[in-house]
């Protein structure tokens, strides 16, 4: 009977074998890795460098619109009079008085109210005079419409201010439309009221 033979290996040598081939194949993971950190990091600089290689783009040019609304109005030009001028008074209210006085002034109705409507409005220097309404033999006259067509300063609160007006004045049974008038009145603002400071005048501002 044949004798059989057995070699036996020490357990330690296969722990070793074991131990080196497990290492072997972290150090192939770990160049791998290795590669691939490079790689991406290669990449990264050379996109850094083309970018940092490429030119500016050229900006584009349009013409804007301050340009375009600058050419198209005209600069606004003060005068030296203008800058150096008192505010003025607003004259609307001093033409309402004018139209309304040469309205008051001119209609001979009888009427009590239209002479205290005038009295009330003449300042203190023509405030007595003698009316066309006081009159007894005057005719009956109603003012159809009044305008004031010019308007003069003759200081800061004070001014001339030339009125139209046409009239209609009873004659006998009818009424007569007579031609269109020019009066100047004298009107200055006092404490803000527009005041008559002088009596119509008969004038024409067109004649001349």
């Amino acid at each position: 009977m044949e004798l059989e033979e057995r070699e036996e290996i020490p357990w330690s040598n296969l722990v070793a074998e074991v131990d080196e081939e497990t290492d072997r194949r972290w150090y192939y993971v770990a160049i791998v890795v290795g590669f691939v950190v490079l790689a991406f990091v290669g990449l990264r600089l050379l996109s850094g460098a083309d970018e940092a290689a490429l030119p500016p783009e050229p900006a584009v040019v349009t013409p804007s619109s301050s340009t375009t609304s600058t050419s198209a109005e005209p600069a606004l030009v003060v005068s030296q009079d203008d800058l150096t001028a008192s505010e003025p008074y607003d004259v609307m209210p001093v033409v309402a008085r004018a139209e309304w006085f040469v309205i008051d002034f001119f209609t001979v109705d009888g009427s009590v109210a239209t002479i205290d409507a005038i009295r009330s409005a003449l300042g203190d220097g023509v405030s007595d005079v003698d009316l066309p309404h006081e009159r007894p033999d005057e005719p009956s006259t109603f003012v159809e419409w009044a305008r004031a067509v010019e308007v003069r300063d003759v200081s800061s609160t004070s001014f001339e201010v030339d009125v139209a007006y046409r009239a209609i004045t009873e004659i006998e049974d009818a009424y007569e439309r007579s031609p269109v008038g020019f009066v100047t009145l004298a009107i200055s603002m006092i404490d803000g009221v527009p005041v008559v400071t002088g009596l119509p005048a008969v004038g024409d501002p067109w004649a001349g």
